[in-house]
This record gives C-alpha cells, sequence and structure tokens, in this order.
C-alpha cells in the first residue's frame, strides 16, 4: 500500500493473510473431550465478538467520512451556484459595456 492521504485522514483496511485454522479443525482425527470443545467454542466465540467490533469500527468509519464527504459535496455545490451567478453577473455587465462602448462610437462618429 502507498502512503497516499486518503479522504477524512483515514485509510483502507490493510489486507490480512488469513490466520491458520483453529487448533480444533486442524486435526480432523483428533477426537475431543467435552470440556476441549466447550473452550474451542468459547475461543470461536471470542473471536468472532472481536471481528464483529472490527467490522462496527469500519463502519462507523465509513459513515463518518461519508458524512464528511456529503457536507463538502454540498458546500462546493454551494460555490460552484455562487460561481456561476457571478458568471452570470458578469456576461451582464459585459453585455451592458458593449451597448455603452457602440453608443459612445455612434456619438463620436456624428459629432465629426
Amino acid at each position: 500500500m502507498t502512503n497516499e492521504s486518503w479522504v477524512g485522514g483515514f485509510s483502507p483496511p490493510q489486507l490480512l493473510t488469513p490466520p491458520p485454522p483453529p487448533f480444533y479443525l486442524s486435526s480432523p482425527a483428533k477426537a475431543l473431550s467435552a470440556p476441549e470443545l466447550i473452550a474451542a467454542g468459547r475461543t470461536l466465540i471470542a473471536e468472532t465478538d472481536a471481528s464483529l467490533l472490527r467490522s462496527a469500527r469500519v463502519v462507523a468509519q465509513t459513515m463518518e467520512v461519508g458524512s464528511k464527504t456529503a457536507a463538502a459535496l454540498s458546500d462546493q455545490a454551494a460555490q460552484l451556484e455562487r460561481i456561476l451567478d457571478d458568471a452570470d453577473a458578469m456576461r451582464g455587465a459585459a453585455r451592458k459595456a458593449r451597448r455603452v462602448i457602440v453608443e459612445v462610437a455612434r456619438g463620436a462618429a456624428t459629432d465629426r
């Protein structure tokens, strides 16, 4: 990954290599006792809970970035509207100036 600056200061999640299989899946021929199965189940639940928490953080960050992006786009749209209004006003002023110049030129031509 490059060291680019991302919107809102967040960077995309790093791709990780998958973890090795849990100990209870590494040797399927091995029979596990009830306490071992319970411990394995609790470990799996803890890993799942941690994964859900990480996913929830990513979702929250994504929503925050989305909100900031929407606000920035709204500000930019308002700025573009102001620019378009200013451009229209300048076009109108240029037309009026052209008319005044034509009238002055006509007056100067007839004064001779």
